[in-house]
């Protein structure tokens, strides 16, 4: 197993953390960028492999060339959720990392997987519902994800699991940037169902997904695998988690072990949380109060 590098630095969170070899792919998508610069400042060396650029991840040479160098691996590529070949593109590219990760005996790494594997919300095929026996819905709920990207997303959790180093994957929502969360205010959504509890109802502050990649690349020993969704502790709406249970799906109210807090989100992101010690910090809520006085 790659031992981490024991040089230290300090973070812009104020932490002393073990700076590390990491390859980020997908860097030149929407939220690579800030991702990168924010391993950057706080104190990590950043390799970083895009198609754009010409890394063709689905070559086995330049997976093993790219993970050679590194001791920690942020898997973010894609091609996109509308992509035609996205499924088949997004299992190849993961294929490839995992055996060159197997190859080296990877340290660790994290998987940016999509919330959209549950199966429910803007990019459901059928009209089946599948209703969770419980809320909020967490990792071990069961997915029925329909689409392709869903679907892919799901398989390389598997294929991760299967691993025989550590592996950890991240459901996330859409991630905001800070501007999106202090400029963002409520407008008319459709209206809540079992088929769509996803879409727009739950989004995660980029910042708080910082947080959680320098947590787990800060853990020294980092657990052989997980998976948990990852999303703000808020809703989209105005309206009270309780009271949009009451007003669209009453009959789902005892499904929550406990009365939900008052903008609770859809989805747990308990297990990264119990693990990491990680807690979301940024929502759009405070902003709007401010501008509503």
């Amino acid at each position: 197993m790659r031992i981490l590098a024991c040089s230290q630095e300090q973070s812009f969170f104020g932490k002393i953390q073990i700076a590390v070899r990491v390859l980020i792919t997908g860097n030149r998508g929407r939220l690579g960028g800030i991702l990168e610069a924010a391993l950057v400042k706080a104190g990590h060396r950043v390799w970083t492999a895009d198609l754009q650029t010409g890394q063709d991840l689905r070559r086995r040479e330049e997976c093993d060339r790219l993970v050679d160098a590194v001791e920690a691996v942020v898997h973010m590529a894609s091609l996109g959720v509308d992509h035609p070949q996205v499924a088949e593109n997004d299992l190849e590219v993961a294929h490839q990392l995992k055996l060159a990760s197997q190859r080296v005996g990877m340290g660790r790494f994290l998987f940016f997987s999509t919330i959209n594997v549950f199966g429910q919300g803007h990019w459901k095929i059928s009209r089946d519902v599948v209703e969770p026996d419980h809320l909020p819905i967490d990792a071990v709920t069961p997915c029925f994800p329909e689409d392709p990207y869903g679907r892919s997303k799901l398989a390389i959790e598997e294929m991760l699991r299967q691993a025989d180093f550590p592996s950890y994957c991240l459901r996330l929502p859409g991630v905001w940037t800070a501007e999106k969360t202090r400029g963002f205010r409520p407008y008319p959504c459709p209206e809540l169902s079992a088929l769509n509890v996803i879409d727009p109802w739950n989004y995660l502050d980029v910042r708080d997904l910082v947080r959680a990649v320098l947590l787990y690349l800060d853990r020294r020993v980092p657990p052989t695998y997980g998976v948990s969704y990852l999303t703000a502790a808020d809703t989209t709406r105005p309206e009270s988690t309780q009271a949009l249970l009451r007003r669209y799906l009453p009959h789902w109210e005892s499904k929550w072990g406990e009365p939900p807090g008052t903008f609770s989100s859809w989805f747990s992101s308990q297990e990264f949380a119990g693990e990491f010690g990680w807690r979301a910090r940024h929502s759009w809520r405070r902003w709007w109060k401010r501008w509503l006085r």
